[in-house]
């Protein structure tokens, strides 16, 4: 997600302030997930793709839009309602306003001078997380004097893509993720850890999809 979660644009109501978003997702598209007691599990199943949307057989992905856009997604992902607390503090004093115990949920909080060489990819037109979210990260790990890279995509939206669903992948979208996979190896040989090299085939399906996962 780039970090920063404690910004506006994760924790102010954004009906109002789109940026390019999609309109927003009314609460009648997902009160039959809010209003019942608890939501059947879905452990296990996978997102279905269909001719237009992909999702679960419950459509919960909806929650997602709907939470940031009210500005209540740091909520669920700390498991506490601090959005209207850090909402009503000026930006510069939401960090020290967090619990500790909260504080290992938050990327921001524990970027240190001891934080591994990071690669970082973003699309510089991605409306659901602005790239100024990994650009602050870069410069913050810079600032510390940590190696890190970050790969921006011309023309990428979210996932890199130019068009979500069917997806359609911007112009460069699969040499990026190959050149994060390759500072990996290389940041590994150089440290003396055992580099596992693997298939060509893997790494092609990384790259098709548009995005670069740790492991």
């Amino acid at each position: 997600m780039g970090g920063d979660f404690l910004c506006d644009h994760w924790v102010a109501d954004n009906n109002n302030l789109l940026s390019g978003r999609a309109p927003p997702v009314p609460r009648e598209a997902v009160a039959r997930l809010l209003d019942v007691p608890a939501v059947p599990p879905t452990s296990g199943s996978t997102l279905q793709p269909s001719p237009h949307r992909f999702g679960d057989e419950q459509h919960r992905i909806g929650l997602f839009s709907y939470w940031r856009d009210i500005g209540e997604f740091v909520d669920y992902v700390l498991g506490e309602p601090v959005s209207a607390t850090l909402r009503a503090l000026p930006y510069a004093a939401r960090a020290a306003a967090m619990q500790e115990r909260l504080r290992p949920a938050l990327l921001e909080a524990q970027i240190d001078a001891s934080f591994p060489p990071t690669f970082l990819l973003h699309g510089d037109q991605d409306a659901m997380v602005p790239l100024s979210k990994s650009q602050k990260t870069y410069d913050r790990l810079r600032e510390l004097g940590v190696k890190a890279e970050l790969e921006i995509v011309p023309g990428g939206e979210q996932a890199l893509t130019l068009k979500t669903w069917p997806p359609e992948f911007c112009p460069g979208a699969d040499k990026a993720p190959e050149k994060g996979l390759r500072r990996a190896y290389s940041s590994r040989a150089e440290n003396g850890l055992r580099v596992r090299r693997a298939p060509r085939s893997s790494l092609s399906a990384v790259c098709r999809h548009g995005e670069l996962s740790p492991t």
